[in-house]
């Protein structure tokens, strides 16, 4: 019973900000402070269909109209505002879009949270773009998931360790499996093995860092648990067709 007027509060919570948030986009398009409704319309169709492409190629040429002012006191207020208008409206178009309510409220949650951590616009910026393409990536994985529960299981848990060593034999250990079994298994229903996998998604996550972020290649080999830059760069150019560093300066 505590559980659930605790989660009654949360919801009519939530609900009230969203209320606000909405009110002042509501505001903005009123007044032509926001970026036009078309490249918005456009930015939250492809996270709503979990096209990543598209939407990469939509935050790469922004609307040429002024953006929204939510605060005039602070340009860093302002930018921090309008990021939490675009995660709220990123939210319900990845919902829209088939990921689970409380899983997409749960990264809102987090992502604003971290917003708010930031101290530079740049920073901001850059968050965002890595924000949207996430929720992107949450709905494409959604609408391209018909495996069996173990195969998902294994999908779910890459997901979630993408900045770990991510090993096959806790993988199994996870799913109570013999690893040969369970690669052979993976691999007829994928028609990759589970290996190639976990490289696959580590490199979508590098791409998703050479785009939204400025780190650098060191760091991403790093964080991504690359035995070392020279590998990294040779499982990249296998998945991608060129080097990472061709990568960043193409986009």
């Amino acid at each position: 019973m505590l559980e659930n007027r605790q989660k009654n509060k949360s919801l009519r919570y939530r609900t009230g900000i969203e209320k606000l948030i909405y009110a002042q986009l509501s505001f903005q398009r009123q007044n032509n402070f926001f970026h036009s409704d078309s490249h918005e319309k456009r930015i939250m169709n492809a996270i709503k269909d979990g096209n990543i492409n598209d939407l990469i190629s939509y935050l790469k040429h922004p609307s040429i109209e002024g953006v929204g002012t939510l605060s005039k006191s602070s340009a860093l207020r302002n930018k921090k505002n309008l990021a939490i208008c675009g995660v709220t409206l990123a939210t319900r178009a990845a919902i829209e879009g088939g990921v689970q309510l409380e899983q997409a409220y749960t990264m809102s949650d987090l992502y604003i949270q971290h917003v708010e951590s930031l101290s530079e616009v740049v920073e901001i910026d850059q968050f965002l773009t890595a924000v949207f393409i996430e929720f992107a990536h949450h709905v494409h994985f959604q609408k391209q998931n018909k495996y069996s529960k173990v195969v998902t299981s294994c999908q779910t848990y890459i997901a979630q360790h993408l900045y770990a060593k991510c090993s096959i034999s806790n993988i199994a250990k996870m799913n109570r499996l013999n690893p040969i079994y369970l690669c052979q298994l993976f691999k007829n229903e994928v028609g990759i093995s589970l290996r190639e996998y976990i490289q696959q998604q580590k490199i979508e996550e590098a791409k998703r860092l050479l785009i939204s972020t400025s780190y650098s290649l060191t760091d991403i080999c790093t964080y991504l648990h690359f035995t070392d830059q020279s590998y990294f760069t040779k499982v990249f150019k296998k998945f991608v067709g060129i080097t990472p560093k061709q990568y960043r300066n193409t986009y």
